[in-house]
């Protein structure tokens, strides 16, 4: 897929943002945002997490791709991306106790 991280980002985010999931959409951008997530900045890690948990499309597989990402850059993360990432690792994988653990400091 050619769409770049952030478009990628984008996309998902439209979608969750007026309720509508699309699965042949949803699961493409997974395999994409697995394939592209060292070159994805916060924002896009937060919207994509945000939008698949919005709209409970469970993709455990690439939730913890993001979060591993997340773990190793989380100084570089605003707030609200934080907060934003907390929220939907909390929707769709809350016993990742590590990265509350980490994410709480």
């Amino acid at each position: 897929w050619m769409f770049k991280s952030q478009e990628l980002s984008n996309t998902v985010w439209a979608f969750a943002t007026v309720g509508l999931h699309h699965p042949v959409l949803f699961e493409k951008v997974e395999k994409a945002a697995v394939i592209k997530r060292h070159e994805m900045v916060p924002q896009n890690v937060a919207n994509i997490l945000w939008s698949y948990a919005k709209l409970q499309v469970h993709s455990k597989g690439m939730f913890l791709s993001l979060l591993e990402v997340a773990l190793g850059r989380l100084v570089s993360y605003k707030r609200q991306e934080l907060s934003t990432v907390i929220w939907a690792a909390g929707q769709v994988c809350p016993q990742h106790g590590e990265f509350f653990g980490l994410a709480s400091k």
